[in-house]
């Protein structure tokens, strides 16, 4: 049996009243978050001091990691910061439960954040992801959908192009611990925005990391043209791609390709581009296998 890779250290349940609570809620709600974290959540603060001031509140279950000889708190920010609001108030008497746990590594502050109270407490796999992705100073300036997006589409090209085993569900986002991603993943935040809603597909991602392998420059080249919706040139391959992927963003009432139809129609016009030639269609017949990409 491995190592757990969080250990319980103390555990205890605290039965206060009002003041000694609010004292404790300062306390827990001053504490440095931990990387893991979730962005506070005003509007679930104010759902939840309003359930307080309802005399709705139940004992509420706060948690602290100590990794590197310093406290973070990792559960408990949005109850702690919902009873500061509800102040005066909240019940006479207030139930708080503290758990005070360890960690030798900074994955298991992740797989610790992971355990509290799982997609029942809304922690969903955004949260996951950006459980993993907080860990890593290396990833400051990248946004959080951003990433999840990005590893996602390195995991469809692992599993897909280049048919290797990876982690299942939640797991992959552990990618995030893995610096060989970090040059694509940096690269990518400034491609993808709130104007590029095309590329925002796991298979389009997984061609992005294909042509990134194959030639860095050259792929910032084409798909910084293909964000910007081309070329002046309508047969331009980057132009005739941002064209296509538009067009399946935009159409309605029916499915989309499948994705891998989608990340051959990209490596097709990234051929193209790469070969200078001239693109005038991106059909592709899947039944003669994926296309390879061009150096």
């Amino acid at each position: 049996m491995s190592e757990p890779l969080f250990r319980l250290v103390a555990s205890k349940t605290h039965e206060v009243d009002r003041a000694d609570a609010l004292r404790m809620a300062h306390r827990h709600a001053s504490l440095p978050e931990s990387p893991t974290e979730r962005d506070l959540d005003r509007k679930h603060v104010e759902k939840l001091t309003d359930r307080f001031k309802g005399g709705l509140m139940i004992p509420c279950c706060w948690a602290t990691v100590k990794f590197q000889g310093r406290v973070y708190r990792i559960n408990g920010h949005h109850s702690s910061e919902g009873m500061l609001a509800a102040g005066e108030a909240l019940p006479p008497r207030v139930v708080i439960h503290f758990d005070e746990y360890e960690i030798d590594e900074p994955e298991g502050m992740a797989v610790l954040f992971r355990q509290f109270d799982g997609r029942l407490s809304m922690r969903d796999s955004a949260d996951v992801a950006g459980a993993y992705q907080g860990l890593v100073p290396e990833l400051e300036g990248i946004t959080r959908a951003t990433g999840k997006l990005g590893v996602e589409g390195i995991d469809w090209h692992l599993r897909v192009i280049e048919e290797v085993p990876v982690r299942s569900g939640d797991d992959k986002y552990s990618m995030f611990l893995v610096p060989v991603y970090y040059p694509f993943l940096h690269w990518l935040s400034g491609v993808i925005s709130v104007k590029t809603p095309e590329l925002k597909r796991t298979s389009i991602i997984g061609a992005m990391y294909e042509t990134f392998l194959k030639s860095e420059s050259g792929a910032v080249d084409f798909w910084s043209a293909v964000a910007r919706g081309g070329l002046t040139d309508d047969d331009a391959p980057a132009t005739v791609l941002s064209r296509g992927l538009v067009e399946i963003k935009e159409t309605k009432g029916q499915p989309p390709p499948k994705p891998g139809q989608i990340y051959a129609q990209c490596i097709k016009a990234w051929n193209a581009f790469r070969s200078g030639e001239k693109l005038r269609s991106l059909v592709y017949n899947l039944k003669k296998g994926l296309p390879v990409a061009a150096a």
